[in-house]
């Protein structure tokens, strides 16, 4: 059976999948892209993202090879090598002295089914010599909802083993206050449809405000997406915003220049 996803013809997916199932070659041609900063606060808090160098289509989007790795079933191994390589470009980091607080790796559907995630998250921290609370691992509302009571059990053990999670793209699904408030999340991520309104003058404002104080007042942090304009910000700044994370202070970039931004940017005064 074969699958095909808007905007990929049948050719070019065999090709890229193909190419997802040679398992060394995916791991030597996917570079992780760093790309958050809590401007806020003027801390090194940032999440690992993902991007494929193909030999033969050029740079190809998560949005075109996560989904052909998730149906081919190699999402698993994508997802295994993007953690071990975060946890080892954090330790590396860190023994350069570069000032990065933590670190946020997303994970599939298809690793939260696995009872091993745990056990590999554990050991591919231990290995790089890091506390757990440089990581944190993040899943969107979307998986939360699918998936129920088995990603709760596995949030908790996660949240057990000394880690902070953070629930993605928050907004799109349908997540009830109960759920939230007996689930170990930190931190909530108002999805980019939600930011991209605020200069609308449309009710974006109202729904981003509202997430806001339901999140502090379960004791969650919030992190807004996709912010691009300075007029954003402010409104983000003036409803109690915690952290912002967009192309308005940095595009996501490769380790070394992402090291070269922190150690500028942590010489700089914090924002009034």
């Amino acid at each position: 059976m074969f699958f095909r996803v808007k905007g990929v013809g049948s050719y070019q997916y065999l090709q890229i999948v193909h190419s997802v199932r040679q398992g060394e070659k995916v791991r030597q041609q996917v570079f992780g892209t760093l790309g958050r900063l809590d401007e806020l606060k003027a801390s090194g808090r940032l999440e690992a993202l993902i991007r494929w160098q193909h030999p033969v289509h050029g740079l190809v989007s998560p949005g075109r090879f996560i989904p052909l790795a998730e149906e081919s079933g190699f999402i698993e191994q994508i997802g295994r090598w993007c953690l071990r390589q975060a946890c080892a470009q954090m330790n590396e980091w860190r023994a350069q002295g570069v000032m990065v607080e933590s670190i946020g790796v997303n994970v599939s559907p298809r690793q939260l089914r696995r009872r091993t995630l745990v056990d590999f998250i554990r050991a591919s921290v231990q290995e790089a010599r890091l506390p757990p609370s440089c990581v944190e691992i993040e899943i969107t509302e979307g998986m939360l909802m699918e998936q129920g009571g088995p990603v709760e059990e596995m949030l908790q053990e996660i949240a057990a083993a000394g880690h902070r999670i953070a629930l993605d793209d928050f907004g799109t699904g349908f997540s009830s206050m109960a759920r939230l408030k007996r689930l170990p999340v930190n931190t909530i991520k108002i999805d980019q449809a939600f930011v991209d309104g605020l200069h609308e003058g449309n009710d974006s404002e109202a729904i981003v405000t509202a997430i806001i104080a339901m999140s502090h007042a379960l004791g969650k942090s919030v992190i807004a997406e996709g912010v691009e304009t300075e007029e954003q910000e402010a409104i983000l700044r003036r409803v109690g915003c915690d952290e912002v994370q967009g192309f308005l202070y940095a595009p996501a970039l490769p380790a070394a220049e992402f090291a070269s931004l922190v150690r500028s940017r942590s010489q700089m005064p914090l924002p009034a």
